[in-house]
Formats: C-alpha cells, sequence, structure tokens
C-alpha cells in the first residue's frame, strides 16, 4: 500500500520545488508563473507560505507519496477567504482520488 506524508514545506528541498514548478504540463494551470521560477523565486514563495501559517494557524503542505515529493496544496488565505490550492506533479494526477481531504485538510474546515 502507498504511504502519503504530509509535511511543510520548509522540508522540501528548493530544486525539488522548483523542478515542480517549472514543469511543462503545471505551468499550463498556472498562469500567474510566467517566465519560469527561479531559486529567488521559490525563497519568496517559502516565506509567504511560512508567513501563511504564522498568521492565520493554516496553509499549504507539501506531499510525499512513497518517499517522493508530490507536490503541494491546502487552504491559504485569500481576500478574507480560505482558498484550496493544489499543484500536483502529473505523474500523480489522479492517484487515490480524494486522498488529500481526508487525512489533514478536513479536520481544517469542519
Amino acid at each position: 500500500m502507498a504511504k502519503i506524508e504530509f509535511v511543510h514545506l520548509s522540508e522540501i528541498n528548493e530544486k525539488d520545488i522548483i523542478k515542480l514548478m517549472n514543469n511543462e504540463i503545471v505551468g499550463k494551470q498556472l498562469p500567474l508563473l510566467v517566465d519560469g521560477f527561479s531559486m529567488d523565486q521559490c525563497l519568496e514563495f517559502l516565506t509567504a507560505k511560512k508567513k501563511m501559517w504564522d498568521e492565520h494557524g493554516y496553509g499549504p503542505w507539501a506531499f510525499i507519496i512513497n518517499g517522493e515529493f508530490a507536490g503541494w496544496g491546502g487552504l491559504q488565505p485569500e481576500q478574507g477567504e480560505a482558498d484550496f490550492a493544489l499543484v500536483l506533479h502529473p505523474d500523480f494526477w489522479g492517484w487515490e482520488k480524494g486522498f488529500i481531504i481526508k487525512p489533514k485538510i478536513l479536520p481544517l474546515i469542519e
């Protein structure tokens, strides 16, 4: 059986996050990412995501599936509301539908 872990984004190697965000297929789903995702942008991204946790008590998780970084997502504050973001590497699209809702996200919105 597959093992799914939820960890803070800060626990993921920046190069893995950059690789995900620069994936051509992923990029088509992220219209705000126009010119690629650099190390500087990654560090700003990680700082912003940590700030969400510090200020709101919630934010995105990194998803590890069978030891491999699969992507990130979760609730994020957006204009006074909680917005759900999900960015997965295409290799994990459709994998075990619904796995995110059950272990971590649902208790936060109940």
